[in-house]
């Protein structure tokens, strides 16, 4: 038919025709997402809705299989079914499967919304805990949080290398690229998007004289060169000491911006910050602790360190080792961050007790039933009883063995 019409014969065209001709005889629907689903209600009515000569046994069948009745509902408990089965997690699987996490919720709410409704905060929060025991989990609870309250935030995953807090030249451009407004992301789609106000933006940068300010007028203005300067990206080379003060600058201009645009600041979530131990030496880890303890002391700027206890450690190692040098070649920022820091209470998720492991995996069963409607319930103590001999006990660990039992059962036709 295609060749009879003088189209090529790419996957793209053949969709379209197909999506055309199902779509004209309501077989098909398209959403608001532009996703297409079956609009028949069962492989029987999709099979006399055809005339048989149209088409043959074996495609009635392969469309019976995979266009069953399927709701948004379904498709979005599969979808964090999928990220549970990798061991990591999302805002969606984060909510959906939460248990026993109301307390830190709420102390990580009522600081970062009390940084946009009066500019307060407090100079940083530590949420601490071993490998696999909650910290991803809480990073996407408070990801989706701010999201939704609209709060500028960045996600960082700290290394020695590319995402070094000690050479933050390297990873600001990263950061300004990536700076989420709910579900815009980039500060550039954002003043484009009407996300933040161009006029009052462009008030701001006019009455101010920072590198930042300088380099906003002229995007604005229409030059591209604008948002290279505004964006920290003539800062990332050449790779050298000199770059980290004015990356810095950058990051606090951005800051005290989004605090004159109404957004409270800017909220910084570094993730794997035990990876601070991981610099070539003190030197490298003094100029981290200086960029932490300079976020931590700026108004507009508030820092969520996620950390293994690994850096409590080492800062409790630096601390005695600088006490005994009388602090030689510290900077005031960085003593400051490590004698806050050990001062600071860290916030722990919830180790899983009994009952909370059976809610979890009550909670997974729920979702996979949700995602299958015609699949079995499980047994908690099924999987539970596997779980107490491991040696860690892991929240992570229990959410997969939850979702391959659930699995293996499915594959024994426990699901249809």
């Amino acid at each position: 038919m295609l060749h009879g019409r003088g189209l090529a014969v790419t996957r793209t065209t053949v969709n379209s025709v197909l999506y055309h001709e199902l779509s004209k005889a309501a077989r098909v629907a398209q959403d608001s997402q532009y996703r297409w689903s079956a609009t028949l209600p069962n492989r029987k009515a999709m099979v006399s809705a055809h005339d048989p000569q149209e088409l043959d046994a074996s495609y009635v069948t392969s469309i019976g299989e995979t266009s069953g009745p399927s709701t948004e509902e379904c498709r979005a408990a599969r979808r964090v079914l999928q990220v549970l089965r990798l061991g990591t997690t999302s805002c969606r699987a984060a909510k959906a499967v939460s248990v026993g996490t109301k307390r830190i919720e709420q102390e990580l709410y009522s600081r970062t919304d009390s940084l946009l409704q009066d500019g307060t905060k407090g100079d940083m929060i530590v949420i601490a805990a071993d490998w696999g025991f909650g910290k991803s989990h809480t990073r996407m609870l408070i990801s989706s949080h701010l999201s939704e309250q609209g709060i500028p935030f960045i996600h960082e995953c700290i290394d020695a290398r590319a995402a070094s807090l000690a050479h933050i030249h390297r990873s600001v451009p990263r950061w300004l690229e990536r700076i989420q407004f709910g579900r815009t992301v980039g500060l550039r789609d954002a003043l484009s998007y009407g996300v933040l106000p161009q006029d009052k933006a462009l008030t701001w940068a006019a009455s101010n004289y920072s590198d930042f300010a300088y380099g906003l007028r002229w995007a604005m203005s229409g030059s591209e060169w604008g948002w290279l300067r505004a964006l920290g990206h003539l800062y990332r080379s050449p790779d050298y000491p000199y770059q980290h003060p004015k990356a810095w600058s950058l990051v606090e201009s951005v800051a005290t911006f989004l605090n004159k645009m109404n957004r409270g600041g800017l909220v910084l979530l570094l993730d794997e910050a035990e990876n601070i131990d991981k610099q070539y030496d003190i030197r490298g880890r003094r100029k981290s602790y200086d960029t932490l303890g300079r976020m931590g002391r700026h108004p507009h700027i508030l820092p969520v360190l996620f950390v293994t206890d690994r850096l409590l450690y080492q800062l409790e190692q630096d601390a005695i080792q600088g006490t005994a040098d009388s602090w030689g070649n510290w900077t005031p920022d960085a003593k400051w961050f490590v004698g806050r820091f050990q001062e600071i209470q860290p916030l722990r998720p919830p180790r899983l007790t009994d009952g909370l492991a059976e809610q979890l995996v009550s909670s997974v069963a729920r979702l996979y039933r949700t995602a299958y409607p015609n699949c079995s319930s499980l047994e908690p103590e099924l999987v539970l009883t596997h779980w107490r001999q491991t040696p860690t006990r892991s929240t992570r660990l229990l959410v997969r063995l939850t979702v391959n039992e659930l699995d293996l059962r499915a594959q024994n036709g426990s699901v249809k």
